[in-house]
């Protein structure tokens, strides 16, 4: 029944969008929207504006369990470095267009390597790694999507100087291991989103990176051995830390652009 409202209300909305945005039919001329079917054009196209493709399609096909799935995942934690400073010295719309850009390319990255941007939080980006969804190359994908993160940060930051901004620095954590998958809120508000210990792991990580100077923290069980094979990250040390919130210590692996 949540589903089904979602998606009556999806075409409610389109309806409301296709108006605002002149498209009256399939011979539209805003060429960026390429297919209409009954509707389909406008829950996939619009709706994938504001949710990740991946998780639109879950949505739309009927595939999210209201009681929540329980699936294997990488969860990729990145942010921005002292982005309070930056916040301070700087008028809010300049700092969301410096944003905009900065989260434009990780959304592209993280979906070039099948994963899915599970939210934003101010300056930070959750992302999943889902097993089924990248045939079982998570742990592989989500490093890609951390190495190609990083290695267009250059592009991002010769972008946003033309701004009148600094170069910025972000930090990124990753965690493997279960999680559940569903949607999370009350009866008036839903989000589809992952929890579990996992994501707070990532989260951890990704803000022990400010300490421990690397700007890739990673799980020991996030790294197999086709992580082991790609050349465009280097090892840096591998470490015992102590995390808080966990009684065991972390091994992970410090890591970093090759």
């Amino acid at each position: 029944p949540i589903l089904s409202c979602l998606r009556k209300s999806l075409l409610v909305i389109c309806f409301f969008l296709r108006s605002f945005l002149g498209i009256k039919n399939k011979n539209s001329t805003y060429k960026h929207y390429s297919y209409y079917d009954n509707g389909n054009y406008c829950r996939k196209t619009i709706f994938g504006h504001y949710v990740s493709p991946a998780v639109r399609d879950l949505i739309l096909g009927g595939k999210v369990n209201t009681d929540g799935d329980r699936i294997e995942a990488v969860i990729l934690f990145t942010d921005i470095r002292s982005f309070t400073a930056l916040s301070e010295n700087h008028a809010p719309e300049r700092i969301v267009k410096l944003l905009n850009i900065h989260f434009t390319r990780i959304v592209d990255i993280v979906s070039r390597n099948d994963g899915f941007v599970d939210k934003f939080i101010g300056d930070a980006v959750m992302a999943v790694f889902d097993e089924e969804l990248t045939r079982g190359h998570h742990r592989l994908s989500a490093l890609r999507a951390a190495a190609g993160i990083l290695k267009e940060l250059e592009d991002t930051n010769t972008e946003i100087a033309e701004l009148g901004f600094a170069p910025i620095k972000i930090g990124i954590g990753m965690a493997a291991g279960p999680v559940i998958r569903g949607n999370i809120g009350s009866e008036n508000r839903r989000e589809m989103t992952v929890i579990g210990d996992t994501v707070n792991l990532a989260s951890r990580l990704e803000s022990a990176t400010k300490e421990f100077g690397s700007p890739i923290l990673m799980t020991e069980s996030s790294f197999d051995t086709a992580c082991a094979d790609f050349k465009l990250i280097k090892k840096i040390s591998e470490e015992a830390l102590s995390i808080r919130g966990k009684s065991n210590l972390v091994r992970v692996f410090a890591l970093d652009l090759a």
